[in-house]
């Protein structure tokens, strides 16, 4: 769950409110722009933030799993750090693509160094890269490696 919240869980402010605004309120304009942006099927079925879970962001195996993708679960805990990204908004694609949004309010956000918005990665298969906007050389090895 975003840091803050009110009493129904309800993000307070920035990207985390202005992300469940449109996968609870809006979702066929998200996924319009999305699908425009990244070429993937409509429409997206949004698993985080729900209203009905109060708007919890999931991450490590609990990402995997809400997003059908359970069975990766060891080879993340191997890969990534525990602990690692919170992702913003998670959703699947009609064609079965994993969307992992990492949702930034402002755009001092999305220029902010390592790590920063407009990096948005789709995958297919066991890892290989559909799209990635995020300038971000490709892990061609698969090891991390540019």
């Amino acid at each position: 769950m975003p840091s803050e919240v009110n009493e129904h869980g309800i993000p307070a402010r920035g990207s985390a409110l202005h992300i469940a605004y449109y996968v609870n309120v809006a979702p066929a304009e998200l996924d319009a722009t999305l699908g425009e942006q990244l070429l993937i099927e409509q429409p997206i079925q949004w698993v985080s933030p729900l209203a009905s879970d109060r708007f919890v962001e999931y991450h490590d195996r609990a990402f995997l799993e809400a997003v059908g993708q359970g069975g990766l679960g060891a080879a993340l805990e191997a890969w990534w750090p525990r602990g690692g990204a919170h992702w913003d908004a998670l959703g699947v694609a009609a064609d079965g693509a994993v969307v992992l949004v990492e949702a930034k309010a402002n755009i001092a956000e999305m220029t902010s160094g390592a790590g920063s918005g407009g990096q948005y990665w789709l995958t297919e298969g066991a890892g290989e890269p559909r799209a990635d906007r995020s300038g971000a050389a490709r892990d061609s090895a698969g090891d991390g490696s540019p």
